[in-house]
């Protein structure tokens, strides 16, 4: 098997072969640990069947991985395209981003000066070096959009796509990637999320709630009169 799962590779085919529908589809789901889950979805026109766009090339990619488990997987044709799904699950983003056939790119998530977390997903179709001839056969990538769709376990404050692909209700960001693009360089997608300091707030309501006791004891100290002594008899 290939050992390297490079999305360049795929692109050279398919321009030496036919021109056709280059699809690619890629759904991430962050936990607050830093694990997490990857769908993806792949099509390509008819290419010359290869082992690293099957079910068992994918196994075996993923078989002596540590930290990153494939899920499921499986490859079917459709109109004339071949289309691969997979499902994988990882430890960690280090673990992501060591692996040596890392298709989708690179992924860190760093605090910001202002206790903001900053999202930072990198990709390409591989080194310039693979890419360099690339340029020249862009116009015939025109028109070809990927999609990347992550969900954080975050509230979203902005992120560098368009606003209607960005959903603060259920923190989910779209990146919709032109292929052309890619095809001449490396692309970032970033966001930025806000997180919930419960420390925080929990000493604010601490120190809220003993100044209300504090003002309430001063009241009742201040409108209880000490009782004055009745007693007007004379000792003998």
């Amino acid at each position: 098997m290939k050992k390297q799962i490079v999305l360049a590779v795929m692109v050279v085919l398919i321009l030496i072969t036919v021109t056709g529908c280059i699809g690619y589809n890629e759904e991430t789901w962050l936990k607050k640990n830093g694990s997490g889950k990857i769908f993806f979805e792949l099509s390509v026109p008819g290419l010359a069947e290869d082992n690293v766009l099957s079910e068992e090339g994918l196994a075996e990619s993923f078989a002596k991985t540590k930290g990153i488990k494939l899920l499921e997987a499986k490859s079917y044709h459709d109109n004339g395209n071949k289309v691969v799904q997979a499902t994988i699950a990882f430890d960690s983003l280090k673990a992501l981003n060591e692996h040596k056939e890392a298709f989708w790119g690179e992924i860190s998530l760093e605090k910001g000066k202002r206790g903001q977390l900053l999202f930072t997903k990198v990709i390409s179709l591989g080194t310039n070096e693979k890419t360099a001839g690339f340029s020249e056969a862009a116009s015939m990538l025109q028109g070809y959009q990927w999609k990347y769709t992550v969900h954080f376990p975050y509230k979203v404050s902005d992120a560098n796509t368009a606003e209607r692909l960005i959903d603060t209700k259920k923190n989910t960001v779209t990146w919709e990637v032109s292929l052309a693009g890619l095809a001449s360089g490396s692309r970032e997608l970033k966001a930025t999320l806000k997180t919930t300091n419960y420390w925080l707030y929990g000493a604010i309501v601490l120190v809220i709630v003993a100044a209300v006791l504090s003002g309430v004891l001063l009241w009742a100290f201040k409108t209880v009169k000490p009782k004055e002594n009745t007693d007007t008899s004379v000792a003998e």
